[in-house]
């Protein structure tokens, strides 16, 4: 019994094709595999990408550059010290018109996460479940800008 080795002669190129031309005569194509990333991939990166803008969150409350609650998110709006609003995804329709109307009548921009609100509590050092942050630094709000580039949001 013969070894067969694990690489197929021409396995790299793809599959040949066998076409005819307009004359009649036979030629070859040769037809490119497309590298196709696991759906794992693509679900990983997201995933640390979050893990990412969550890990932001809780440097901006480390240096107390967070108002924290939807009510002291829309008094901080109200007072215009809020420069940046971050909203868990899975907040209900009340709130999230809550927030989106008051961050479109001050100019604030609004950025709603791919995460729960209670892993926002957790970014923020709370327990139970956190609708919303606001940051009050500038220069914290281009670090979670940076942070949120990959998530497209």
């Amino acid at each position: 019994m013969q070894k067969r080795s694990g690489h197929a002669a021409g396995a790299d190129e793809g599959r040949v094709k066998e076409t005819r031309k307009k004359s009649g005569a036979p030629t070859k194509k040769t037809e490119k595999k497309e590298s196709i990333s696991p759906p794992l991939a693509e679900g990983a990166a997201r995933t640390a990408a979050v893990a990412r803008m969550l890990g932001n969150i809780g440097l901006c409350v480390r240096a107390g550059a967070v108002v924290r609650g939807t009510e002291l998110v829309c008094d901080a709006l109200k007072a215009g010290s809020a420069k940046l609003v971050i909203s868990a995804g899975d907040n209900s329709p009340n709130t999230a018109k809550r927030l989106h109307d008051r961050c479109a009548y001050y100019g604030v921009r609004l950025m709603v996460l791919p995460a729960t609100g209670a892993e926002l509590a957790a970014a923020v050092g709370r327990g139970g479940i956190t609708a919303a942050v606001a940051v009050t630094d500038a220069s914290m709000v281009r670090m979670i800008e940076k942070a949120a580039l990959p998530l497209g949001i």
